[in-house]
């Protein structure tokens, strides 16, 4: 397994970023990136995968990969830039449509403002 991050807020996440390695990002373009890199690998398997198999059974060379994405509300209700936020949005839209059957999956914490933020949980999209 894969674990990538986003953590625009750079709070959350980034304790783990020895276990992320290079599928880390926290600026909202390098988010976008790595959103895009994460539909890229879905998209390459997909096309390898497209009549033999309709599952994903995890491998050392295609293991399942999971993109967390901490507040997301940030990236794309409130993301001021208007490219980046179509790019994020669409990616995230992709990779919680399609992903699945090729071994992806996004998790996301809305970034809602709540008064007791350790009751937060993560949410699948």
């Amino acid at each position: 397994m894969q674990v990538w991050a986003l953590d625009p807020q750079r709070m959350e996440l980034s304790f783990g970023r020895a276990l992320f390695g290079s599928r880390y990002a926290a600026d909202p373009k390098e988010c976008a990136d790595l959103l895009d890199e994460a539909v890229s690998v879905m998209q390459e398997r997909a096309d390898r995968f497209a009549g033999l198999q309709r599952s994903h059974t995890p491998t050392p060379a295609d293991p399942f990969v999971l993109v967390l994405v901490d507040e997301v509300a940030f990236l794309t209700a409130y993301q001021s830039d208007k490219q980046l936020r179509q790019r994020i949005t669409a990616a995230l839209a992709t990779l919680t449509t399609q992903g699945r059957a090729v071994g992806e999956s996004a998790e996301v914490n809305p970034g809602l403002r709540i008064s007791r933020p350790h009751h937060m949980e993560w949410r699948s999209s």
